[in-house]
């Protein structure tokens, strides 16, 4: 009886090695799918520090020129241009004339006479270009 109480035993302590040896392995498995997720991610770390370096360095260009232009606009200069051509405002002492819409300055215009071209004429080496060949 005591081989067989042994084998019982043995048994029932090869099972629970068996058991150890798959939970060890299983463990094991799930803590290299960890490690190489955490490879993986911090390699691709460094892609997404390039991208937003070069997002930094587009909105740096993009704020300069918003600097510049701010600062164009800010300017005496600038203000003056705007204040004549959309409202329409001048210096004491100027003068504003205001032309009407060109299709009233064609109605207005004297009639054109029929020898008169809307085109400009020819250059000098085109009509040589023209008499020779």
């Amino acid at each position: 009886m005591k081989r067989v109480i042994l084998r019982e035993e043995n048994t029932r302590e090869s099972k629970a090695r068996r058991v150890v040896r798959f939970i060890s392995f299983a463990v094991g498995v799930v803590f290299s799918i960890s490690l190489i997720r955490n490879a993986l991610d911090f390699y691709r770390s460094g892609d997404r520090i390039d991208e937003a370096s070069s997002k930094v360095s587009e909105l740096e260009k993009v704020n300069q020129e918003l600097r510049e232009r701010l600062e164009e606009v800010q300017s005496q200069e600038y203000i003056e241009r705007e204040s004549r051509n959309k409202l329409g405002l001048a210096r004491e002492g100027e003068i504003v004339v205001v032309l009407p819409d060109e299709e009233v300055l064609r109605k207005l215009a004297p009639p054109k006479r029929e020898e008169e071209k809307d085109e400009l004429p020819e250059p000098n080496w085109r009509e040589w270009l023209d008499l020779f060949f």
